[in-house]
């Protein structure tokens, strides 16, 4: 029997098919939101780790500094004896070890040293490696000297042994070579000018810097401020950093807070205190061992031992606070990752909660402490054998010369007398008597002016000698050499190429030209036709020694007792040195005490002020003051060092070590 076909089965199957299609859908569903959800957590699994990274290669990077300066501070004994192994940098988490290290095959090669820094950081639960070349070259720079004398020579360009104020401002010029660096021991300040020229500052005092000034490099025992476009690349402070203004800083390092304002840009800033961050600018990283409070501005990495407040709508990459983060709102979306013990008003993205008694941070503080060495005696009078031309006076006030060291004149006393040559008179001869109108009536010896001066160039006065061309011709003015003034000195007018050594203080200034026999040359000093040579000074007439004391142009200042640097200061007389408006000095200006400048001055060669009277009022330099070095390569007889106490010739060397980062690369 033919069965009848069922006209119901294909309805009943049509719905088992959309109950599967609807189940095939919802299981894809299931995968796709899966699937959206498995993305969207690696890639902030991602974003946490990329920062965390960041975080261990900042660290890898201060490492890398560090070490740097390390090799900087070694002497040239400790390079040569440095071996490969672990170098310990005093900082926790990170690690440093120097993997080789080539020494120069010649003077002039530097040594080449491999290291491997690591910053291993337990915060950010990540690690970072940098293998870096250093390129460390020791350079040395060498003073000679000759005779006998007390040392007041410097390696630097500038040595203050007080307060400095250069409202004036002052530029040093070398043509680009080398690094000028100078020594204030007290505070240190300028007015609205700029300085040119000044890598480094060593102060035992306060800084300010105010205007355009620059300085590249600061170390000192007390306070820094910066204000208007001051800027500098490093500074480190025993004391605390206060920057307002425009200017941007590279790194600081403070012992105190580090207060940051206004429109100002910083590298880094690193502090045992904390730091208040007021600028609109940005900063690359912060490292407090207190608070840190950003009211304002960019910063990538923050980290604080204390708490961590934010006001206004800053912009932060990484903060870590191993305290209380306080945040400006839970709507604030500025940052990529925050790390806190605590938080208070904080949004919950990309947020990490730390261990209470989290101790991961390490803070640094100033780099170095300024050493303030002992005073230098300056003293005219232990000079007093090396000097060729001593100028006194006897009871009934004439000039007396006393000579010593000049070829064809004997050593002895004379007077500056008048001459008669066809029936005209003339003043300069030195002659052991004199009638009673100043007539030699003796045989002369020698000229201490040029032939056929008509007017004295040099006079006395209540206990200051001048000096004066007064209208007569020739060059020099004064017979080449060391003069020795008892009293003040105040030179006037003229060219010379003399050492100006007084026992009282020196007031330099006025249409005068003054060179050190050093800086002069051979052929000036020692093949002079009008006058003696020299003879502690040149060794024939075309060749200096050349003896350390021929460097200098002028020094000011006596004591009766230089035994020790505090009884040379109980009898201290004089010392001070001021040079006045269009003054020109081609030597060392060493004075015993002060150091002032008004007007427009120019010094070749260096500075220093020992600081052995009243130094209560400070050097000034209220002029504007020019350090010009660029042309001591074309007078090699001249140093800017005048050696140590001597008794015969001899050289010395000082080394100091500059190292570089050749290259780096992540392992």
């Amino acid at each position: 029997m033919i069965r009848k076909a069922q006209p119901n089965f294909a309805t009943s199957q049509k719905g088992v098919a959309t109950v599967l299609t609807v189940m095939l859908v919802g299981v894809a569903l299931a995968v796709a939101i899966l699937s959206t959800a498995y993305y969207i957590r690696s890639k902030q699994q991602a974003a946490v780790s990329s920062h965390a990274v960041t975080n261990a290669q900042e660290g890898a990077w201060s490492g890398v500094e560090i070490l740097r300066k390390y090799f900087e501070s070694l002497s040239s004994t400790q390079l040569s004896s440095l071996s490969t192994g672990t170098v310990s940098i005093g900082v926790t988490g990170i690690t440093a070890s120097i993997n080789s290290i080539t020494p120069p095959t010649t003077t002039t090669d530097p040594y080449k040293i491999i290291a491997t820094i690591k910053n291993t950081s337990s915060t950010a639960q990540a690690a970072s490696t940098i293998q870096v070349l250093y390129n460390v070259m020791p350079t040395s720079t060498s003073s000679s000297s000759t005779g006998t004398g007390t040392s007041t020579g410097t390696t630097s360009v500038m040595d203050i042994y007080s307060d400095l104020d250069l409202s004036g401002g002052i530029t040093f010029s070398q043509n680009g070579t080398g690094s000028v660096s100078i020594n204030v021991y007290g505070d240190f300040s300028t007015g609205g000018v700029g300085l040119k020229g000044i890598d480094t500052l060593n102060t035992t005092g306060n800084v300010t810097l105010t205007s355009s000034a620059q300085i590249n490099n600061i170390y000192t025992n007390g306070n820094v401020t910066l204000t208007g476009s001051a800027s500098s690349q490093l500074i480190s402070a025993k004391g605390w950093i206060n920057i307002t203004g425009g200017g941007t800083q590279g790194d600081l390092y403070a012992d105190q807070y580090i207060s940051l304002g206004g429109g100002v840009n910083v590298n880094t800033a690193h502090t045992l205190s904390y730091i208040d961050w007021k600028s609109g600018g940005t900063a690359q990283a912060f490292t407090a061992g207190s608070y840190v409070n950003i009211s304002n501005g960019q910063v990538n990495t923050t980290q604080a031992k204390g708490n961590v407040t934010m006001s206004g709508w800053p912009t932060v990459t990484n903060v870590t606070s191993e305290g209380l983060l306080t945040c400006t709102s839970v709507n604030w979306s500025s940052y990529s990752l925050l790390n806190a013990v605590t938080f208070k008003s904080c949004p919950t993205t990309n947020t990490k909660t730390l261990a209470a008694g989290t101790n991961s941070i390490v803070a640094t503080g100033a780099l170095v402490t300024v050493t303030a060495p002992s005073k230098p005696i300056v003293n005219a009078l232990s000079y007093e054998s090396q000097a060729n031309y001593i100028l006194s006076v006897d009871s009934s006030k004439n000039i007396i010369v006393t000579v010593q060291n000049v070829n064809g004149i004997p050593n002895g006393n004379y007077r500056i007398a008048k001459y008669v040559e066809n029936y005209n008179t003339y003043v300069g001869q030195l002659c052991s008597s004199v009638d009673n109108k100043n007539i030699c009536s003796s045989t002369p010896v020698g000229y201490i002016y040029p032939k056929y001066s008509r007017a004295d160039v040099i006079a006395y006065s209540g206990g200051t000698w001048s000096l004066n061309t007064n209208g007569n011709s020739g060059y020099p003015a004064l017979a080449p050499g060391v003069f020795l003034f008892k009293g003040d000195l105040k030179p006037l007018q003229g060219q010379y190429v003399d050492t100006f050594l007084a026992t009282g203080s020196i007031d330099y200034g006025g249409s005068i030209n003054l060179q050190a026999p050093n800086y002069a040359g051979a052929s000036v000093v020692c093949n002079s036709t009008d006058f003696g040579r020299p003879t502690n000074l040149c060794s024939s007439s075309t060749s200096l020694i050349p003896a350390s004391i021929g460097n200098i142009a002028l020094l000011a200042g006596s004591c009766t007792n230089a035994t020790t640097v505090a009884l040379c200061q109980s009898t201290y007389t004089g010392g001070n040195i001021s040079l006045g408006a269009q003054a020109t000095v081609y030597g060392n200006v060493i004075a015993g005490n002060l150091l002032s400048t008004s007007g427009s001055s120019t010094i070749v060669g260096s500075l220093s002020a020992a600081g052995l009277g009243d130094t209560s009022k400070g050097s000034k330099f209220t002029g504007s003051t020019t350090i010009d070095l660029s042309t001591l390569k074309d007078h090699p007889d001249f140093s800017t060092g005048t050696g140590g106490t001597n008794t015969s010739s001899g050289t010395t060397t000082t080394t100091t070590i500059t190292a570089t980062v050749l290259w780096a690369r992540y392992l």
